[in-house]
Formats: C-alpha cells, sequence, structure tokens
C-alpha cells in the first residue's frame, strides 16, 4: 500500500501535532474534510501493514497515533517519494482511460500494466468495468491493442470530466501522465510550453476582461497541453456539427481564441487548426469567471432575463422571498452560463455532493427541477442531476440568508429502528423548503443532555419527562407521521413570528377576563396565561396566523374590465379592491409596474394566465389575494413566443409563507382543464365565483 504527496503531509502533521481536529488539520495544510476522508482507509491501511496502529479518530481527542510508534513512522514516511503513490481503483481506470487519450496509438495491456503498476489480470478486470460504466468505449484491435472508440471531441469532454474530478482530491497523477506522455513523444522542453501557456492564460484574461478562478486556470493549462499534444503529434482532427459551430462562432471567445492560435504559432512554431480554435473557444465559455467589465452581449442578456424568470417562478412555488435578488441572480449566471453550454455539447460534470443535496434539501431540489425547465426549454437541453444538484445547492444558501427562511436546528428524538427514524427524518425535511439540521438522539442521549442546546423544535416518538420546563416547543409524533402532525410541523417551522404573536394572545385573554379580576392579581396571571401558551403552542399547531381559503381571499376581490388595457392600467384595476379596503398603499403596486418594465413579463402561470406579486410588505400578518377578468386579453411575450392574458391574479405575499396554501389551492383549480376552461370562458363575476368557489 503506498500515498500520496497529501496523504504523507496528513501523518506528519498528525505525529508532529498530538491530538489536532480534523478542522485545525485541513487548515494547516490548506486541504478540505473530503480531501482527508477520501484518504483515510488508504492511510490507516498503509499504517497496518507497515505494523502500526490506525489512525485514532475521536470526537474529544482529537487525532493521534500512539506515542511509541511516532518516530518510526516519521522514519519510514521519509522514505516515500511520489513515484510510490499507489493509485485507488476509480484512479487506475481514470489513468487508463487518459493515457488513450493522450496516446496517439493503440497500446497492449502490459503498456497499461506498467502505468498503473499493477498485475495483467487487474488490468483486464479495470477495463471491464470502465466498458460498463462508458458503454463499451475501449475496444480490442487484434495485433494493435486496446484503443477509444469515441470521436476526439468526446475524448476531450471525458478528459475534462477526469481532469475536474481529481481536482477536487489534489491528486496530481493527471498532471503527472502528461507530462510523462510529451517526455516519451521528444517534443521540445515540456517547461517552456507550460511557461507559454500560462502566459497565454494571462492574456486571454485580459481580452475577454475576465478573472478566472485557480482552479480553472489550471484546468485551462491542462487541457491546453492536451491538445497541443494532439496537435503536434497529428491525432485526427477534431470535428464539431453545424449547430455547435454556430453557436460558437463569432462570440467573445472564438476571437480570444483566434488570438491564443496566433500566440502559439509565433512563440512555439504551433499552428492551432480552425477546429481547434473552435474547442479552445468552448473551453474558455464553459470556465467559471469573474466578470470585470466584459460588455454584455445579446446571448448574455437573454440569459439573464430568463434566470429572473428562474428565481420569480422558485419563489412562487416555495413561498419564499430572497432578500438578495441581485446577487443570486449573479451567482446562477455565474453557474448557468457555463453549465448551458456543457449541455448543449454533451459535456458530463460529476457531483460528489448530489446525494447528500437529495437527502438534505429533497424540496428544494425537487422545486429546483421543476423551475429549471425555463432554461431547458429556452436552449432546448436538459439539465443531469449533478448540473441540479450546483444549482439546487445555490438556491438553499440564498434561502438561508433571509432570516424568515434560516436554517432550523431540530431536536429528533426516537427510540425506533433505524430504518423507521430515517423514514421519519427524510419526511421531516420533505415538509418544507427551509433547511433543516436534524440532530437524531435516543431518550437515554437526551436525558444525559447529549445535544445542542441551540435546538429550535423537539420532535419526539416517545414520552419526554420534562416537557412542561421547555422553552421550545415540544411535539410528539407517531413514526409514521398523520396528515395533522405534518400540518403541526409545518406550521412551527414556517411561522417564524410566533413569539411576537404571544403577547397579542395573552392581551387578548386580560382583556375578557379583566373585569373580572383585582388589580393586585392582573400582574401574576399575565405571567401565568404566557406560560400556558408557550408550553402549549406546539399541541394545538400554532394557529396564530389564519389559513385563508381561496374562496375568502378573493371575496369581495374578484373585477372585470371589457376596455382595451395596457399594464400599467391592469395592475391598477386588479389591486383597486386591496386598497379600498386599506390592505396594500399604490406603492406596491409601484414595485410590479418597475419590476414588468425592468425585466418584461415574467409572472405568468399560463399564456393566459399571469401571477403578479412583489416583496412581502412589513407588519402584514396574512396573505392577500385579488383577481381581474379581461375581455380585451393584454398581449406579453415568453421569450419569442406571443401570449395574451385574460385572467390577471394579484398576491400580495406574507414573509412566513403562509400564503403557500393559496397558491396551493390556485395551483389545483389551473390544473383543472375544465375549471380552466371555465374560467376563461366566464364574461361577469357571478360566473367566475361560481367556477372558482363551487366543487
Amino acid at each position: 500500500m503506498r500515498l500520496d504527496y497529501i496523504s504523507v503531509k496528513i501523518i506528519k502533521t498528525i505525529a508532529i501535532n498530538p491530538n489536532i481536529s480534523i478542522n485545525q488539520l485541513c487548515n494547516q495544510i490548506s486541504i478540505t474534510r473530503r480531501h482527508f476522508y477520501y484518504r483515510l482507509e488508504t492511510m490507516n491501511d498503509w499504517l497496518t501493514k507497515n505494523n502500526f496502529r490506525k489512525i485514532d479518530n475521536s470526537r474529544s481527542q482529537g487525532l493521534t497515533l500512539l506515542d511509541h510508534e511516532v518516530t518510526k513512522i516519521l522514519d519510514q514516511l521519509d522514505l516515500i517519494s511520489t513515484h510510490h503513490y499507489e493509485l485507488k481503483s476509480n484512479e487506475r481506470m481514470d489513468q487508463i482511460l487518459m493515457y488513450l487519450i493522450l496516446t496517439n496509438k493503440p497500446v497492449f495491456v502490459d503498456d497499461l500494466n506498467q502505468i498503473n503498476r499493477v498485475s495483467r489480470n487487474t488490468t483486464l478486470n479495470d477495463i471491464n468495468i470502465i466498458n460498463q460504466k462508458y458503454h463499451g468505449i475501449i475496444t480490442f484491435k487484434k495485433k494493435q491493442g486496446y484503443c477509444l472508440t469515441t470521436d476526439v471531441l468526446k475524448q476531450r469532454f471525458l478528459a475534462l470530466q477526469i481532469i475536474q474530478m481529481h481536482f477536487k482530491f489534489k491528486s496530481n497523477f493527471i498532471y503527472q501522465l502528461i507530462l510523462d506522455t510529451y517526455n516519451q513523444s521528444n517534443i521540445q522542453d515540456i517547461s517552456t510550453i507550460i511557461e507559454e501557456i500560462n502566459n497565454v492564460i494571462l492574456a486571454v484574461e485580459t481580452s475577454l476582461k475576465r478573472h478566472f478562478t485557480d482552479k480553472d486556470r489550471q484546468l485551462l493549462c491542462y487541457m491546453l497541453l492536451i491538445t497541443l499534444l494532439h496537435v503536434i503529434n497529428n491525432k485526427q482532427n477534431i470535428v464539431f456539427n453545424q449547430q455547435q459551430q454556430n453557436y460558437l462562432w463569432f462570440t467573445s471567445e472564438w476571437y480570444t481564441a483566434k488570438l491564443v492560435q496566433k500566440t502559439l504559432r509565433i512563440n512555439l512554431d504551433i499552428q492551432l487548426p480552425d477546429n481547434e480554435i473552435l474547442f479552445v473557444s468552448l473551453l474558455l465559455s464553459i470556465l467559471k469567471s469573474f466578470h470585470s467589465d466584459e460588455k454584455i452581449s445579446q446571448q448574455d442578456s437573454n440569459l439573464i432575463r430568463h434566470i429572473r424568470m428562474l428565481i420569480a417562478e422558485f419563489q412562487r412555488l416555495a413561498g419564499v422571498y430572497f432578500i438578495d435578488k441581485i446577487g443570486l441572480q449573479r451567482q446562477l449566471f455565474m453557474h448557468l452560463k457555463p453549465a448551458i453550454r456543457r449541455g448543449l455539447f454533451n459535456i458530463n460534470i460529476e457531483n460528489l455532493l448530489l446525494d447528500d443535496i437529495e437527502q438534505l434539501y429533497p424540496q428544494i431540489f425537487s422545486i429546483t427541477k421543476r423551475v429549471v425547465t425555463i432554461i431547458e426549454a429556452e436552449y432546448h437541453f436538459q439539465f443531469t442531476n449533478h448540473e441540479l444538484g450546483y444549482i439546487a445547492m445555490t438556491f438553499a444558501a440564498w434561502i438561508n440568508k433571509n432570516k424568515e427562511t434560516k436554517e432550523k436546528n431540530i431536536l429528533l428524538i426516537s427510540e425506533d429502528g433505524v430504518s423507521v427514524t430515517s423514514i421519519l427524518e427524510q419526511k421531516l425535511r420533505k415538509l418544507t423548503v427551509i433547511p433543516l439540521i436534524i440532530h437524531l438522539k435516543t431518550l437515554q442521549e437526551y436525558k444525559q443532555g447529549d445535544y445542542p442546546k441551540q435546538i429550535e423544535l423537539i420532535i419526539t416518538t416517545t414520552n419526554l419527562p420534562d416537557i412542561e420546563n421547555k422553552k421550545v416547543p415540544v411535539i410528539k409524533v407517531k413514526p409514521i407521521l398523520t396528515n395533522h402532525e405534518q400540518l403541526t410541523i409545518r406550521q412551527l417551522l414556517e411561522n417564524r413570528d410566533y413569539e411576537s404573536q404571544l403577547p397579542i394572545m395573552v392581551n387578548a385573554l386580560m382583556n375578557e377576563i379583566d373585569p373580572y379580576i383585582p388589580k393586585h392579581l392582573r400582574s401574576n396571571i399575565r405571567v401565568k396565561f404566557d406560560n400556558i401558551i408557550r408550553q402549549n403552542v406546539a399541541l394545538i399547531g400554532l394557529p396564530i396566523k389564519e389559513n385563508l381559503t381561496l374562496e375568502q381571499s378573493l371575496h369581495g376581490n374578484i373585477g372585470i374590465s371589457r376596455s382595451q388595457l395596457n399594464w400599467h392600467k391592469a395592475i391598477d384595476l386588479v389591486g383597486q379592491p386591496l386598497i379600498k379596503r386599506g390592505l396594500i398603499k399604490t406603492n406596491y403596486l409601484q414595485e410590479i409596474k418597475e419590476n414588468i418594465n425592468k425585466f418584461g413579463m415574467y409572472m405568468y402561470l399560463t399564456p393566459n394566465i399571469v401571477l403578479l406579486h412583489a416583496s412581502p410588505i412589513d407588519n402584514q400578518h396574512l396573505p392577500y389575494l385579488s383577481l381581474l377578468k379581461v375581455t380585451k386579453p393584454i398581449p406579453f411575450k415568453i421569450g419569442q413566443k406571443s401570449a395574451a392574458a385574460s385572467i390577471i391574479f394579484l398576491l400580495v405575499p406574507e414573509k412566513t409563507a403562509s400564503h403557500i396554501k393559496l397558491l396551493e389551492q390556485l395551483n389545483v383549480l389551473l390544473t383543472n382543464e375544465q375549471k380552466l376552461n371555465d374560467l376563461l370562458k366566464a364574461n361577469n363575476i357571478d360566473s367566475i365565483e361560481r367556477v372558482l368557489f363551487n366543487s
């Protein structure tokens, strides 16, 4: 068992710093926890093989080795060089693929044995697994050897995927393989080529007026090395179809790639063919970059417009409102611009956190999957789940920025089996878009106080001994949640301001009994009422906010217009009932108008129905809804397609997301094809109400 240089560095750091925590270790040698755990099994195997005890990873004591073994371990590590690194199975397979991509000829199994330093049977088994994963990508030609069956473009995309994967673990064997291939090809001094490529990358950043991340500079360097190797060795020319060529031609990246071609011809005497210029331009377009003063292209403007629609749709479905929409828009743009290129060119990436994202944020992931259809429909491709995972992570981060939707710490106490408890935990996560940190504890651990103190909700499947003394809501549930329990928990999670509502409830009770009690008892009774409500708030499911039905919300708020209206006039009319009742002011309508002026009509439910809304209003305790039916539809655009709205809903959302219930009822209504047709045909208020309120 052999170690790479990072594994050696980890063991040496633990040896020199006994009881160091994982976080301290990672900060000290500039790695992530993922890098540590990725190598832990290999390090322990090496220690065991050399007759040392494994690394002791104790929560209370940190990372330690046996004191009397430390000196011998350090002596053994000093004998190790980077050439002693033994690859894991997935690394061996990636090295086989990279070797076949880099070479310009078929290779025999002995060559592959040598680069991985393993037996013939191990290599043949690795090839078999590769072919299962990549659908027969490696073939064997008699008297020639093993080679790849895919074209050069797909090989480059595969190389890109492999390099990106190993960047995450700080593995350097891919880079070493590239250098070894150059040396075996008797090409001019590799250090000169690398120096010139790094100079080219700096020139690219200046030309595009962008700043690449360090990781993407390194990625670009590796991919340019592979490209030059293919050109020098006269490997089969890379081919793009006509649609792909049209997408890349005459972009800012294409002009910059032409500059790269000229520079390499002058300084290295290497001539990039025209199709390689297209590949370089594609590379530049899929890198994550920080823009400085680069002029926004028409393509970028179109993407930004669709990102705004994406954000608006996510807010509508999730019932949340982002406080920093500009920051969210910028972050999504940085990811989606290269992601769209990857989607159009079938470039795969691997998201190592995908399983965790789907498990920890199931609602956010599900909603993300629905809203990205806005982007997919515009660009005619479908995101992979790995790409969706990154988009969902962005939404989760922005949800957590809002005070009202910030992640909650939940203590889950269960005496049931692991499987039942796991199902319960997943059910809780699916109840809300609010990120949940769930601490699983047994009753014994709870009694011992072995849980974090910053708990905001306790959910238990068993009786707790001191429930009446708890200052946070406590709810007892069955292992399989009932509908009522789900509703209660969701209210507890999403009604963030129940604390501010308690004085209102106490005052209401005091006002009722005030005529019947002596003045000197009022203070004590007020304290008792406060305590009673706090202790029982979980049991009553927090019915502080009234959950309005669609009928209750729209009652008296329905209008009809038979005139030809523009958007400004229509917004005034649909908001009129709410203004008359003093529920909103004209500035709420003005915010909607300004959004439409800036971004166009992006708040549509169907080509015939729009749902207008702005940010929640301060000190508002209920959501409001109104409806305007226009007999002369108002035209607007959905992308390049024309649409015309006949029905306009105006929603005034509420900060704690209680309006989500109204949206769910509205969604049920509008997905009923018969009711939707009847609503569009209705020509007076009575007929509209019959469609809306008659089940």
